[in-house]
């Protein structure tokens, strides 16, 4: 129940802390009652809901995970942000499909790096703490040797101001950039974040959230509240993205979070979604020691269950001009 009272003296006995009533929620306008009554509904209708399921990969390597991370955390004991190979290999110990990444500490090993990929490649800041394009520390579509050797160059440049290294990597199919992430404040669970990525997300700020680990319920909301999502289901003429592959991601990245507590922050942007698949292109991953206190236990209205999923019956494809970009089912 819910009262709506107009006038300076409406409230009356109903906000007389003098006056013993049953409790009532009073509002000066109609409109906030609405307003609260369609919270409660909403609510209400949440709730109901079946709670879907967290589901669990056969290719989930948690003992690849541990060992990557105890490297890390022996090397440095405080944590920090991972080197772009760690944190790709640490992400694809859990099945998240990360675009082949190559160090070059040269011009030949960039050089021989780009012949081993294929063209056209990019050259890259290694990217752990700043964005790259802000720096200058982004080349693509580079076609020859001339062309690479141009561009290490240049983005060495960035990487020594910015105490980064350099990367190649192989140019990825075009597709729709969204920006997939995590963050855990301790003793908090993680929280699982996605919107639409690239320079702009800041800027646009379209994302949405959900605490982990997340149910198949959990990344179809997700993706559902997007202000963008007409995006990924074809707008315009378009070709529909593979949802269900970015569904999927999401799903793992949730499972990542709750796997390893020492992960502290994940930012995988830009996340190509295209028709035929997806695939995380800059991965960056801050770890931190494990947490001594307990972690708060979130209450859950609706308990969700577990199920194991071979991804041999997912339909696994690679994006065009990124061979190491494994993709679930589209």
């Amino acid at each position: 129940m819910a009262a709506a009272l107009l006038g300076a003296d409406a409230g009356g006995a109903l906000t007389d802390p003098a006056v013993s009533l049953p409790a009532v929620p009073v509002y000066g306008f109609p409109e906030a009652a609405v307003r609260a009554i369609g919270h409660a509904a909403g609510h209400a209708a949440w709730v109901r809901r079946e709670a879907g399921t967290v589901p669990w990969w056969s290719d989930v390597d948690l003992a690849a995970a541990r060992t990557i991370v105890a490297a890390a955390l022996g090397t440095e004991p405080g944590g920090g942000w991972l080197p772009a190979e760690q944190a790709a290999s640490l992400a694809g110990a859990f099945g998240i499909p990360v675009c082949r990444t190559l160090p070059a500490r040269t011009a030949d090993e960039a050089v021989t790096a780009a012949a081993e990929l294929g063209y056209p490649v990019a050259v890259k800041l290694g990217g752990r703490s700043v964005h790259k394009t802000e720096v200058g520390g982004v080349r693509l579509g580079l076609r020859g040797e001339a062309e690479v050797r141009d561009a290490f160059a240049a983005v060495s440049s960035a990487a020594g101001s910015a105490g980064e290294g350099v990367v190649v990597q192989p140019t990825v199919q075009p597709g729709l950039e969204l920006l997939v992430g995590v963050n855990r404040i301790d003793p908090y669970p993680p929280l699982v974040v996605v919107g639409l990525g690239g320079t702009a997300t800041e800027l646009l700020a379209d994302r949405t959230t959900r605490l982990a680990p997340l149910t198949d319920r959990d990344a179809a909301d997700m993706l559902a509240e997007l202000r963008s999502a007409p995006l990924l289901t074809g707008y315009r003429g378009q070709p529909p993205l593979a949802v269900a592959a970015v569904e999927e991601l999401l799903l793992r990245v949730g499972l990542l979070a709750e796997e390893v507590p020492e992960l502290a922050e994940l930012d995988l942007n830009p996340v190509i979604a295209a028709p035929t698949g997806v695939t995380a292109v800059d991965v960056k991953i801050r770890l931190a020691p494990k947490p001594r206190r307990a972690p708060v236990r979130v209450p859950r209205l609706r308990q969700p269950t577990t199920t194991s999923v071979d991804p041999r019956e997912a339909s696994v494809r690679t994006l065009a001009g990124c061979p190491a970009a494994t993709v679930g089912r589209t």
